[in-house]
């Protein structure tokens, strides 16, 4: 593999506001593996593959250059690193107007499939020179041909299936409407787009692509687990569980010794971070030590360029391209399942049992030391620094391997339970009881791990966190527990924070309390590549926002760009995006973000959010919102009930499924008003979409305009889309458009609308759908 990028050649629909109704540009991903075939006169025998490393767009007149007489083009539009096109020179925004000396004369829509044809005709080490126009001057370029790397392939997945009864009540629907053929070939085409993957594609996210009535098997099993691990107070319990869906799982090692004096305490912390280190380095084994040192000084450098929407496959930065996709395929290099063990070895530490025992030596030995005030050791140790302070309010400003508080109102700003690398690369904070302070301008602080392992646990207090980047539970090729069990506590940031992954595991737990979350962009519960990113709270009435830096790239006035609340997301053309999951235990919540926010994902990433408490809650989105999804991704939102009100503040909303995607939306009871915007909302899905609306009981009111389970355009790739939008055990819900209560109706190609009077189980046992039933 080359930097993580798939190479297959297909055609797919550059990304593009659902409410744009001008006919998409066509992406023709030539990342390249280009697949050829011997003549009959050889015996038909399989040339090897071969590969150029480009993305192309077909353009049609084109301004006359001085030297060519070609009217149309291919725009590079993505290169791959170390390609072959890369080592020849070619850059992104070159236009091909020509090969081996011939100018195209073909129709642009024609170009596209005779390109590929002529590249067919090749083998490894053959010389292709292609005719280039780059600022306006025209340069030939010699290309040496070579063979494909090697594919990565998708682990397996497989999981005993539930017979859900809205999978049932679609066969019989898509039956009554004759659309069983469009149906299959949208399945088949959606299970077809995990055949093959980049090192980094989920297996269950492939599983779903292939079951897509099974999302809600996994998603809701996957949540049932979490909430079983918050309800016991047991981490690990989520860090394996990360570690499963990362597809590579580890074992929890036994629980670390208790009954001891506070001395021996910190042996055996000193003992645990030594071992943690070792897994370390057995993870980075395939790292040189000046790979290793390239991957710290450059990996937040990728990423802000990503915050900053420089798509990476399309950067025309050349030497910021490299930079990039070199970086990506170092991570492709560590051992995730060694980086896990290492995470399991130090996470101990945040076990009821073991926090109890440790807080008794601690505050044993503070009281034989006469009880004084602030720090009263400070050590160093092969471990790197230990600090242990009483019950003052102590200031926290010396970066440290562990730091243990006993009490007072304390104020943090160093590093703060993070790993940094090399220099720091385990670290652990444990603030037993106090209204604490966490504020610090450098990024990597209170709980974040930078190639590394961190934890953060603070048991007592009401307590507020303040950071830039890279906080409060945020990693990157590393592990970061984020653990505050109590208080009503304020957490504040500006972008990757608050349970935000990048090849590695980042949770930020709360137990209790009520809470307020402020992130301005891609926070509260992020799964980038090869990451797991999630935020789990328990109980109370908590606020989660996230938006106010980025105006949308789409343009339109007053709305921001979020990227945030469960949202799994990946580089496109270049790694498949990790698992976010926003977990609430209940309380009277209130969600508003930016574009792509609450429970979604983006090229071949998965989002879920659950909001578990039986009370009101209220979620504003934007754009792509509340059970969405974007580019071969996966969505899935649950809501457990109350009266709850959803809107956006433009469009998008409420189960949206757009380009090869799966999405599942669900409320389980209550009153609920759901306002979707100007368009493609409440159960809407296009282009080879996939999209189930669920509203499981109530009197609702659906303000939008447009049909709800509504389905197209599919132009990008042709066939159709399906979305099943049903309103069960209704207590006569309203809708301002021309659905009505007790009927069921084919819209679009192909969506249902189906409002029915009882629980589905009845609706299909009865056979009262039937009745409802608008040909």
């Amino acid at each position: 593999m080359t930097a993580g990028i798939p190479l297959i050649l297909r055609k797919t629909g550059a990304h593009r506001a659902p409410l744009q109704h001008a006919p998409p540009q066509f992406l023709l991903a030539l990342l390249l593996v280009l697949s050829s075939l011997l003549s009959a006169a050889i015996a038909r025998q399989a040339r090897p593959q071969v590969w150029l490393g480009i993305g192309i767009t077909a353009e049609k007149d084109i301004l006359a250059i001085e030297g060519t007489t070609a009217k149309s083009g291919l725009r590079i539009t993505r290169l791959s690193f170390n390609s072959p096109a890369d080592k020849a020179g070619l850059i992104i925004d070159d236009l091909i107007v020509g090969a081996e000396g011939r100018d195209f004369t073909a129709e642009s829509s024609t170009l596209e499939r005779q390109f590929p044809e002529f590249i067919l005709q090749h083998a490894p080490g053959d010389s292709i020179t292609l005719r280039v126009v780059r600022d306006r001057k025209l340069i030939d370029i010699r290309i040496i041909v070579e063979e494909r790397p090697e594919q990565a392939p998708v682990k397996e997945y497989s999981s005993p299936k539930i017979e859900w009864p809205e999978e049932h009540l679609a066969g019989a629907l898509i039956d009554v409407f004759n659309v069983r053929e469009s149906y299959e070939d949208l399945r088949r085409r959606l299970a077809s787009l995990s055949k093959t993957g980049d090192g980094f594609r989920l297996s269950r996210v492939a599983y779903v692509q292939r079951e897509p009535f099974q999302l809600r098997t996994i998603a809701e099993k996957t949540l049932d687990q979490l909430a079983a691990a918050v309800k016991q107070r047991n981490p690990q319990k989520a860090l394996d569980l990360a570690a499963e869906w990362l597809d590579s799982p580890v074992s929890s090692p036994p629980p670390l010794k208790t009954g001891m004096t506070l001395e021996q305490h910190l042996d055996q912390l000193i003992d645990v971070l030594r071992k943690s280190r070792i897994k370390r380095e057995e993870a980075f084994a395939k790292l040189t030590p000046d790979e290793e040192q390239f991957f710290e000084q450059n990996c937040e450098a990728v990423f802000n360029a990503f915050a900053e929407r420089i798509d990476l496959a399309t950067d025309r930065n050349r030497e910021r391209g490299h930079r990039d996709s070199h970086l990506l395929e170092l991570a492709t290099k560590v051992d995730f399942a060694k980086l896990f063990e290492g995470a399991e070895l130090l996470w101990r530490v945040a076990e009821d049992n073991y926090l109890d025992d440790l807080e008794l030596a601690l505050r044993k030995a503070w009281e034989a030391a006469g009880k004084p005030e602030g720090i009263f050791i400070n050590r160093e140790t092969s471990a790197g620094k230990i600090l242990v302070g009483g019950n003052g309010s102590t200031r926290y400003t010396e970066d440290a391997s562990i730091v243990l508080d006993l009490g007072g109102n304390d104020f943090y700003t160093n590093n703060a339970g993070s790993a940094r690398g090399g220099t720091l690369p385990a670290a652990l904070l444990i603030d037993f009881a106090g209204n604490d302070a966490y504020e610090a301008t450098d990024n990597w602080t209170a709980g974040a791990a930078r190639m590394g392992y961190s934890v953060l646990v603070d048991r007592k207090g009401n307590d507020e966190y303040i950071g830039r980047a890279w906080t409060q539970g945020a990693a990157i090729l590393g592990a970061a527990l984020f653990l505050d069990e109590s208080g009503n506590d304020i957490y504040k940031a500006a972008q990757y924070a608050q349970g935000a992954a990048a090849w590695g595991i980042a949770l930020h737990i709360d137990y209790d309390g009520d809470d307020t979350y402020d992130a301005r962009l891609l926070s509260q519960a992020v799964g980038l590549p090869g990451g797991a990113g999630w935020l789990l709270n328990g109980t109370g009435n908590d606020s989660y926002y996230s938006k106010g830096e980025r105006p949308t790239t789409y343009g339109n006035a007053g709305i921001f760009d979020s990227f945030s609340q469960a949202f799994g997301v990946g580089f496109r053309g270049m790694q498949s995006g990790g698992v976010a999951l926003l977990y609430d235990g209940g309380g009277k919540d209130r969600y508003e973000a930016g574009n792509f926010s609450q429970g979604g994902g983006y090229y071949f990433g998965i989002g879920m959010l659950r909001d578990s408490g039986k009370e009101n809650d209220i979620y504003i989105g934007s754009q792509y919102n509340q059970g969405f999804a974007a580019h071969q991704a996966i969505g899935f939102f649950e809501d457990l009930g109350g009266d709850d009100f959803y809107t956006t503040r433009h469009a998008v909303a409420q189960g949206t499924s757009w380009d090869e995607t799966i999405t599942v939306f669900i409320d389980h009871a209550g009153n609920d008003v759901y306002e979707g915007g100007l368009s493609y909302s409440q159960g809407a899905s296009a282009h080879n979409g996939f999209c189930l609306f669920l509203d499981l009981g109530g009197r609702n009111h659906f303000s939008y305009a447009m049909p709800q389970g509504f389905a197209g355009p599919n132009d990008y790739h042709g066939g159709t889309s399906f979305s099943l939008f049903i309103t069960a055990d209704d207590k006569g819900s309203s809708y301002s458009s021309k659905m009505r209560s007790s009927e069921i109706r084919l819209n679009g190609e192909y969506g249902i609308f189906a409002n029915l009077p009882t629980p589905i189980e009845d609706t299909l046992k009865t056979k009262s759908w039937q009745k409802l039933t608008r040909k």
